[in-house]
């Protein structure tokens, strides 16, 4: 609390329009309640700003917040941006002029008090193989872009829209040396996991909905044990055939690397990796992956297994750079729906459409307040984002994402609430410049000292700016 409140009492017009009175004139007699939080507010601000006054209890701005957001009654920690809004949105309707809404089907113009923006995914450029169902087909490498904190199905998604394939039917799955073969069946696993391997592969099943998915490894006997001769592959076999059978269904994959298809022995391997000779029947799913070892004399074609066709993709690193102005640019990006919504009708031809809608700002307030939402939900929780956004503490331009009068679009920075630790945990300090002296102050709970750091820091949770005066 103590970190958002100092935040906004260096906001200079809002605290004199408390610290002197003026707020007593202005009230919204239909808001049907008390003025308590906007009377405690004051209280607040004026012993805040008392030259006479070291410090301040504020456990009754406190009680009279928790009356009306009732998730702050309690004393553990709370987002110092919802305690922020809840401040703003509670005096707003206590103090504003009441008045008639504007919009339409079309726009609709809501104030806001804190700008809440979106922090842009970083991507960074992935080579993985793929292997296409089709025996004869050869493997292909390619550049793909992900994003850093992405999971393997967002791979299988890609690489799905680049090769026109069926996402369900791609499997991921991490190589090391030796050609070990790892398939990564949980497709939640973080991408980060499969730095790990030394080549990446995505194949694509045929019938993965009936048969078997099974790691098939083509090796040579040699005098102590075998080697690997091609890459692996991912298949889906019927779970339960006979010898000929097997042989019959694996054949097209290993004639262009043998002269005799038939000088060869099959073996089943387990988790412990047992190998067991096939017999003349066998249920596969006890057995993860099947061996088909060539004789030591057969004549193998090394290169064609492990040939590779070199595809076009984009080499693209994870960008360190990010900004305040990328994140505006987000923002204020237009977004459209997925999929075609009855609600949305064509005014010249009466059809369903896709909805799309885009923030813009109308007009620029004095002050804007920008939330920068470093929480995201992912499916292992609620994780933070802590990458640094570099934000300007002077000439911050807002021209181009304003719409009307763009004059006078320039901002200084004159607030940081800054958040270190954990989602649902942690320490707030701020930052705020004190308008009177002109100089930087950092409020740490109980200490107060003079800032001789930079003001941009990594653990920027919300910022607050001034429009420059002319």
């Amino acid at each position: 609390m103590n970190s958002a409140l100092q935040c906004l009492s260096s906001v200079a017009p809002l605290t004199e329009y408390f610290t002197k009175g003026a707020w007593r004139n202005q009230v919204n007699s239909m808001s049907g309640r008390s003025r308590e939080l906007s009377q405690e507010y004051s209280k607040l601000v004026t012993k805040m700003w008392d030259e006479e006054t070291s410090s301040y209890d504020p456990s009754s701005f406190h009680t009279a917040v928790g009356k009306f957001k009732s998730q702050f009654k309690n004393f553990q920690q709370h987002d110092s941006q919802e305690l922020l809004l809840a401040v703003l949105d509670t005096i707003h309707d206590d103090l504003r002029d009441t008045g008639s809404s504007i919009g339409s089907h079309l726009t609709k113009i809501v104030p806001f008090s804190v700008l809440s923006l979106p922090i842009p995914r970083k991507e960074r450029g992935l080579t993985v193989h793929f292997v296409d169902c089709h025996p004869e087909a050869s493997v292909v490498k390619h550049q793909i872009k992900v994003f850093t904190d992405g999971v393997v199905k967002d791979v299988c998604d890609v690489v799905s829209q680049i090769f026109n394939k069926q996402s369900d039917a791609l499997v991921v799955a991490g190589i090391q040396a030796q050609s070990e073969v790892t398939p990564i069946a949980d497709k939640t696993t973080p991408i980060k996991g499969l730095e790990a391997f030394a080549d990446i592969f995505v194949y694509e099943l045929s019938n993965f909905m009936v048969d078997v998915p099974i790691v098939v490894n083509f090796k040579q006997e040699k005098l102590f044990g075998s080697s690997s001769v091609g890459w692996p592959r991912i298949i889906c076999i019927a779970e339960s055939l006979t010898h000929a059978d097997l042989v019959q269904d694996l054949k097209p994959y290993f004639t262009m690397l043998v002269d005799d298809a038939d000088d060869l022995e099959i073996f089943l391997v387990d988790d412990f990796n047992k190998r067991q000779k096939l017999a003349s029947t066998t249920n596969l799913p006890y057995y993860t992956q099947i061996d088909v070892e060539f004789s030591n004399s057969a004549i193998v074609d090394r290169k064609a297994g492990y040939e590779v066709t070199e595809d076009d993709g984009t080499v693209l690193t994870a960008d360190d750079n990010l900004t305040l102005e990328n994140c505006i640019q987000l923002y204020t990006s237009p977004e459209t729906t997925e999929q075609a919504n009855t609600n949305g009708k064509c005014m010249a031809c009466n059809g369903n459409v896709k909805l799309s809608k885009q923030y813009e700002v109308k007009k620029l307030p004095p002050y804007l307040i920008f939330h920068l939402k470093r929480y995201r939900s992912t499916v292992y929780g609620v994780r933070k984002i802590k990458g640094h956004i570099q934000y300007p503490v002077q000439d911050l331009d807002m021209s181009q994402w304003c719409v009307d009068n763009r004059a006078g679009a320039e901002y200084d920075l004159i607030a940081v609430n800054n958040h270190m630790g954990e989602y649902g945990s942690g320490h707030y300090t701020a930052y705020a410049k004190h308008h009177k002296l002109d100089k930087w102050y950092e409020f740490n709970d109980t200490h107060v000292t003079r800032l001789s750091g930079s003001l941009v820091t990594s653990n920027a949770y919300f910022l607050i700016y001034k429009r420059r005066e002319k």
